[in-house]
């Protein structure tokens, strides 16, 4: 009876032995397929943020705002074990990437700027038309931009070069001031003339008045000869 039971020990003891050692490996090989399938997904994600965008699409500068993010969002989806937070970390790095425009879009942002420089209600035909060519000439120059901060100083450009541009509203005001200088030039004039036209009366009359007083003096003189002649 000793010799069965030591033999049921050992058995018991051998069972649970194997049992163990098949649950260890289960649990290795459950630990081994969800570390690989954490390291896919890692691989997979980061894959996938690197082919979201294409870089020939953006700007110098909005390339570099691209790599930082891709690289700030790799380092921790490295350091992430958890699905739901490198799925998390991908999304914002999506989000902050879309709010990154492309350089097409940096061109249509600038186009729009030109066009919306000013009101041309507020201009006549013939500065609408100067504005207009300032404006063609700008967006042809955006175009073939690739830098947002070169876009960015044509719109300035283009802005100050319409700002010399007068509207109907400064025109008038100027036209009004002239035609009031013109009419202060008239008076003034008129004014000048006038009083030339009084020195000129005033002279005229004292030259009279001395001419008249001269052969005034002359006849008497001529009448005080006469008499002398007579007495003779």
């Amino acid at each position: 009876p000793k010799d069965g039971n030591d033999m049921d020990w050992k058995k018991t003891t051998i069972i649970i032995v194997i049992t163990v050692l098949v649950l260890t490996a289960g649990i290795f090989s459950m630990y081994k397929y969800y570390y690989m399938k954490m390291d896919h997904m890692r691989t997979f994600s980061i894959q996938e943020l690197e082919n979201y965008v294409d870089m020939s699409e953006y700007g110098k500068k909005e390339q570099e705002k691209i790599n930082a993010i891709l690289e700030e969002s790799e380092e921790q989806i490295m350091a992430s074990n958890k699905q739901y937070e490198i799925n998390q970390i991908k999304a914002d790095a999506e989000g902050d990437i879309n709010e990154i425009h492309t350089i097409k879009q940096n061109r249509k942002a600038g186009r729009a700027k030109i066009n919306k420089l000013v009101d041309m209600k507020k201009y006549r035909p013939e500065q609408r038309q100067k504005i207009r060519d300032i404006q063609k000439k700008y967006k042809k120059k955006i175009n073939k931009q690739t830098e947002n901060k070169k876009i960015k100083k044509l719109v300035k450009k283009a802005r100050k070069e319409v700002s010399k541009i007068k509207t109907d509203a400064q025109l008038t005001a100027e036209e009004e001031a002239a035609r009031e200088a013109e009419l202060e030039r008239l008076r003034q004039q008129a004014i000048e003339a006038e009083k030339a036209k009084q020195e000129a009366e005033k002279k005229a009359k004292e030259q009279a008045r001395k001419q008249k007083e001269q052969q005034k003096k002359q006849q008497e003189q001529e009448k005080e000869k006469n008499k002398k002649d007579k007495d003779k």
